[in-house]
């Protein structure tokens, strides 16, 4: 017995004595920064100990590093520097040579992933100085000339605790301009091996907003491994349950992403913009793998709304691709929308539209001018797309469009999207959109055909034009450009035509105004009138250039009038200027009227130099007179009628 305790004995002061001479005969610095250097041959960055290391062995073997800096690349910021990394060891493992980390603790790391305005990364490989020169080894003194395997390397490293504290990781681009931060990251977990089971959760900050992270990764083979993740917080979910592969990176499963409100989840992401403000769901079965994500039965819900997309994104081409199809409920659009984004800035005053800058006394415009919005086709250049849409509808703010099919394709940024011949408005509508952000100067294109459509609620809904009604059938091509709305509806070209029935034009009175200037003619007084012409038929076909609208050959017909009409349309002004040739009962000869000034409202007066003009029908002068007051005075005196002409 005394011999088993002298032997007790002797061990514990062969261990305590080892526990003070091991941290004081081994040269732990030079062994630390050794295989710093043999780090950063392998993984391309230099990766230095800038801080004091400490090693302990009793009572569980550990080690301690502080200020680790792992550098750069391509001018960019450090990748990584954390304040403290401390690893503590299971003793009895490593007598059978297996290596069981109990604790692993990254204390204030911070991960800065940089892209440079040229897409470089600070995360890309380089040369580090320990990495080999031709011609030598490259090594530095005391640094092993081969790599370390760690014991147990066969079965690989096992990390019964993973845990970081304060943690942070912040993304900039200067290209985009984009940054995103994740702060105060707290994080636990553990991993037993590449073919053992792993778990992590923790929380963090992302861009201002809470959220709550894990993820667990189930045993089995590298080929198939089951995978969970979940991620909660801020204005959305995402939830993921399936396999991965960790021989070649991918996974495959069941994914669901929701929002309380897709205006808030648009906010966050910083798309700008008005989007909806209501709960949003994806759900569906996706698979990524390094070139391709795909996404397969997908349950699409905006408030009650439902959807279905099969979609696919190849990510192997010079910008990504997304194929597939689309397919939706009744689309609504007067559903409640809120800001998705921080309100741009002021637009710049505009001279044109009057201001301290104005002269005095300067006439008001005739309508009131909005402020102008740019326009930015970037977007059209990030990625190309071949997709097949369908819609059962379209409704909301006065539009009522039937089921719809549609082809969108966008390519190298260009987009353009078909519209098979739909429902719209008691007629049909069809026809294709263009838009083009190839160029630094984004253009538009427009080819529309419609048949028996009411044009009240179009015209209202397109161009917030009320004062046109009828049924409409026509064609209609336009093509713009420029980096602001105004600007581009001052480039405007194109052509069309269309014919209206039974409809009517607000603001103005025809008949009234033809009647008036006969009785004003006749020597009488204008005759008062409402502001509304109806008719039966209303054509013409039209040119536009640079925003300005021609026709030659209006024509208009109506119970008691007929006319016909030529003259331009100031678009950008929304100004109108027109001479008709109207007829009704009670005259024989066409009397001129000008339709001038607001689009919306006109005025209508005679045209007495066309008057003259058409009653001299090569005549002379005395006998056009004589002719013209004698039609006029109905059996009155002529002197009347020459009076009434001259407004006296």
């Amino acid at each position: 017995m005394k011999k088993i305790l002298t032997a007790l004995i002797v061990v514990v002061v062969v261990v305590v004595a080892a526990a003070i001479a091991v941290p004081m005969l081994v040269p732990v610095e030079p062994s630390a920064r050794a295989l710093a250097a043999s780090l950063g041959q392998r993984i391309g960055h230099e990766v230095a100990l800038d801080g004091p290391i400490g090693l302990r062995v009793l009572p569980r073997p550990s080690i301690e590093l502080q200020a680790v800096r792992v550098a750069g690349s391509n001018g960019g910021p450090d990748l990584a520097r954390i304040g403290k990394v401390s690893v503590t060891l299971r003793p009895l493992p490593l007598l059978t040579g297996r290596i069981v980390v109990d604790e692993l603790v990254l204390a204030d790391p911070d991960i800065r992933l940089a892209r440079d305005a040229g897409g470089r990364g600070n995360w890309e490989p380089q040369a580090t100085a320990g990495r080999p020169a031709p011609g030598g080894s490259g090594t530095e003194p005391g640094a092993p000339s081969e790599p370390v395997e760690p014991a147990g390397a066969g079965g690989g490293p096992v990390f019964e605790t993973i845990e970081i504290r304060n943690g942070r990781v912040e993304w900039t681009d200067a290209a985009a301009g984009t940054r995103h931060l994740a702060e105060a990251i707290q994080a636990r977990g553990n991993w037993s091996g590449l073919s053992a089971p792993a778990a992590v959760e923790g929380t963090m900050t992302l861009d201002g907003r809470p959220m709550t992270v894990a993820a667990s990764l189930g045993a089995g083979d590298p080929g198939s491994r089951p995978l969970t993740l979940s991620l909660k917080g801020g204005p959305a979910t995402l939830a993921f349950d399936g396999t991965t592969d960790t021989s070649a990176p991918g996974l495959a499963g069941r994914i669901e992403v929701k929002a309380e409100s897709l205006a808030a989840a648009g906010a966050w992401l910083g798309t700008g913009g008005q989007l909806p403000a209501e709960a949003a769901s994806l759900a569906g079965r996706i698979e990524a793998r390094r070139e391709r994500v795909a996404l397969a039965g997908a349950e699409l819900a905006l408030g009650p709304d439902r959807g279905r997309a099969d979609l696919a994104l190849a990510l192997g081409g010079a910008r990504p691709r997304l194929t597939g199809s689309l397919a939706t409920g009744r689309v609504r659009l007067d559903r409640p929308v809120a800001p998705a984004g921080p309100p741009g800035p002021a637009p710049a005053a505009d001279p044109a539209a009057g201001g301290a800058g104005g002269s005095a006394g300067a006439p008001a415009p005739a309508t009131p001018v909005p402020p102008d919005q740019p326009i930015d086709m970037a977007p059209l250049r990030m990625l190309d797309a071949a997709l097949d849409i369908a819609v059962e509808g379209v409704g909301g703010k006065g539009l009522d469009l039937g089921a719809t099919k549609a082809k969108l394709t966008l390519e190298d940024g260009l987009l353009q999207l078909a519209v098979a011949d739909t429902a719209l408005h008691d007629g049909t509508i069809g026809g294709r959109i263009g838009l083009d952000g190839r160029r630094p100067m984004p253009a538009a294109s427009l080819d529309l055909r419609f048949n028996g459509v009411q044009a009240g609620p179009l015209l209202a809904q397109a161009a917030d034009f009320t004062a046109l009604q009828g049924l409409a059938s026509g064609t209609l091509s336009l093509r713009a450009e420029g980096s602001t709305r105004r600007a581009m509806l001052a480039s405007l070209d194109g052509e069309g035509a269309a014919q209206l029935r039974d409809g009517s034009f607000r603001g103005i009175d025809l008949l009234q105004a033809l009647q008036g200037a006969v009785a004003v003619l006749r020597g009488g007084a204008p005759s008062e009138g409402g502001e509304r012409t109806d008719f039966a038929d209303l054509g013409a076909s039209w040119t536009i250039r640079d925003g300005i609208l021609g026709t030659e050959d209006l024509s208009l017909k109506a119970p008691l009038l007929a006319a016909s009409g030529r003259g331009t349309v100031d678009l950008p002004a929304a100004t109108v200027d027109m001479r008709i040739e109207a007829r009704t009962e009670g005259i024989d000869f066409a009397v001129p009227l000008q339709v001038r000034g607001p689009l919306a409202k006109p005025g209508v007066k005679p045209d007495l130099s066309g008057l003259a003009g058409q009653a001299l029908g090569g005549r002379k002068p005395e006998e056009a007179v004589k002719g013209v007051l004698d039609g006029l005075s109905g059996g009155g005196k002529p002197i009347d009628a020459l009076k009434g002409l001259l407004g006296r």
